[in-house]
């Protein structure tokens, strides 16, 4: 058999090492999708910061100039290496990367900054560095409501909420849901 995984998510088929991070439920990776696509207003930079095989940023590529994937694990860092080039997707840098390591270098401003952090939620310096940066706005999709709030909390005197924050039942019969929120630029 073969030694990867695909999933077809908004039309896109992806390529998944079997230790790469994916979402558990395509069906509702379907939703996280939509829900990016509502909310993004294109642009000229989209920064992706825990991008793993790259879900937002090759669904999202057409509506920006350039992509920015961050992403520090080997196996999803490969996975969206290959899925750049079954996607053409020249416009889209990969860059292998904790984001407290690399945030700290940009010196431009992204139209949107994507986060879909682990459990803990973002660290301090990653809360600092998007308010330094002060992208246009923040898609933020997170497994952890509590963290997700700690962390809106700390971004609130640049940042304010925009629209309703949504759950998506990523993980039926699970305490557990996946949270979207859009905050925008003070």
């Amino acid at each position: 058999g073969r030694d990867y995984l695909t999933e077809i998510v908004g039309g896109i088929k992806y390529y998944i090492h079997p230790n790469a991070f994916f979402q558990t439920n395509s069906y509702q990776a379907n939703r996280l999708v939509q829900l990016a696509k509502k909310f993004s207003s294109g642009g000229e930079y989209l920064l992706d910061v825990y991008s793993g095989v790259g879900l937002f940023s090759y669904s999202l590529m057409d509506r920006y100039d350039k992509v920015v994937s961050i992403e520090v694990d080997e196996y999803s860092i490969y996975s969206a290496e290959v899925n750049k080039k079954w996607l053409k997707a020249d416009k889209v840098s990969i860059i292998e990367a904790r984001a407290e390591d690399w945030l700290p270098r940009i010196s431009y401003k992204p139209d949107t900054v994507i986060v879909d952090p682990p459990r803990p939620g973002l660290s301090r310096i990653v809360k600092e560095e998007l308010k330094r940066i002060k992208p246009s706005e923040i898609l933020y999709f997170s497994c952890n409501p509590k963290s997700m709030a700690r962390d809106i909390y700390i971004l609130s005197d640049e940042f304010s909420i925009d629209g309703p924050i949504l759950p998506i039942d990523m993980f039926p019969h699970t305490p557990h849901i996946e949270v979207f929120a859009r905050l925008i630029s003070r």
